[in-house]
């Protein structure tokens, strides 16, 4: 939706995911201070609702909202005292919510077709407007069914991208009030918002191909300039320098850049995955070499009758890059030894009887090498295991 108002109809969008109550009045309190006469707003909220059916209120539910404790609520006397309160000469209120219909039963607006579409189009934007497009009225509506988006928002957007060149509020309504009732249990209803200033004109939707173009009286310099790449081939070129990225922050610089670009979607899902996978690595145990690794080895001599070296039992310390311990020989009893680790797992041992020679896998936390001993002309490999 924030793609389609920005890119097809010149929309400065403010796009609020998951927004708090704090969030959403600050922002109406934002434009009440930045709108002029010559500003028009469009309101779009897709959330929850609640009908408080003794009060005969509708209320928006943010993220911040408990069902059961109104604190948080968002009233739609809330909306209209703020949208009444706005210098803006057009006010739309769209919400796509359960329950939305109580911003709208005033007598519903009507239109009278006029023979000269574009006088009666410029009538419209003359004067004041402060109208509310709801998806249902005073029931549920669903927020399935139009693929990713809703029922209502499927219509909502099909019809402005359908739209040739400027659609006011009302044929928009009329645009999407038969597919929504069709594919759900929900009938859009459209209106004046009640005590909000409404002067009899309407909302409408202009798409930048629609609008007159600039004054070709350019200098003469400007014409001569050489051609600065488009704003897409710009995009294109960023996003394919970052795709491969798994920093988060080059996305996260992406969607500060392009907001509602071609590949905003998929960069919020990059940022998402990669951002799960770093707290995953580092809720993961550390997987590393130090510790106690115990093995054996097996042998084979020059001299039949020199057995000292024959089945060894092997106990290794790992601590950083040190390596100590000590193997058990049959007859020799028991011998220490010390040795070094490097960063690749490579296991070194210079020992006083025995050299040893192998690498330590830390992920499968298992060794192996070759050993062999000073005297006897002795032999043979290794295997370890990590022990903790």
């Amino acid at each position: 939706m924030a793609q389609l108002l920005h890119g097809q109809y010149g929309f400065d969008v403010n796009l609020l995911i998951d927004a708090s109550r704090a969030d959403i009045i600050g922002a109406l309190a934002k434009a009440r201070g930045k709108l002029g006469p010559g500003d028009n707003l469009l309101v779009y909220f897709a959330g929850h609702g609640v009908l408080d059916s003794y009060a005969e209120e509708g209320y928006w539910l943010p993220v911040d909202a408990d069902k059961e404790n109104p604190a948080n609520w968002i009233s739609n006397g809330d909306i209209t005292n703020m949208v009444k309160a706005l210098r803006a000469r057009h006010v739309l209120v769209v919400a796509d919510s359960c329950y939305s219909g109580t911003l709208v039963r005033a007598a519903p607006v009507k239109i009278k077709t006029a023979e000269e579409r574009t006088a009666w189009i410029r009538r419209l934007a003359q004067k004041r407007s402060r109208t509310a497009l709801v998806s249902g009225g005073l029931e549920p509506v669903i927020d399935a069914g139009g693929g990713q988006h809703s029922v209502f928002a499927k219509a909502f957007m099909a019809a402005l991208s359908n739209n040739p060149d400027v659609l006011e509020g009302q044929s928009l309504f009329a645009a999407i009030r038969r597919p929504v009732a069709l594919e759900s249990d929900q009938t859009p209803e459209y209106s004046d918002i009640r005590r909000a200033g409404h002067d009899g004109g309407d909302f409408l939707f202009a798409r930048l191909e629609a609008r007159p173009a600039a004054s070709a009286a350019a200098p003469a310099a400007t014409a001569a300039a050489p051609a600065s790449p488009s704003q897409g081939a710009v995009e294109f070129a960023y996003w394919d320098s970052i795709k491969q990225s798994t920093n988060p922050r080059a996305f996260e610089a992406y969607l500060a850049k392009f907001p509602f670009g071609e590949f905003a979607d998929l960069a919020r899902l990059k940022i998402d995955e990669l951002k799960a996978a770093i707290k995953a690595a580092s809720l993961a145990p550390k997987i590393t070499r130090d510790g106690i690794w115990k093995g054996r080895a097996d042998a084979t001599c020059d001299d039949d009758d020199a057995q000292a070296l024959d089945h060894l039992n092997i106990f290794v310390k790992v601590a950083g890059q040190k390596a100590s311990g000590h193997f058990q020989a049959n007859i020799l009893g028991r011998i220490p030894f010390e040795g070094e680790v490097d960063d690749n797992g490579k296991l070194v041992i210079d020992g006083s009887v025995a050299d040893f020679e192998g690498t330590l896998n830390a992920a499968e936390g298992k060794g192996s090498g070759n050993w062999k001993a000073f005297s006897y002309g002795c032999r043979g490999s290794f295997t370890l295991s990590k022990a903790n």
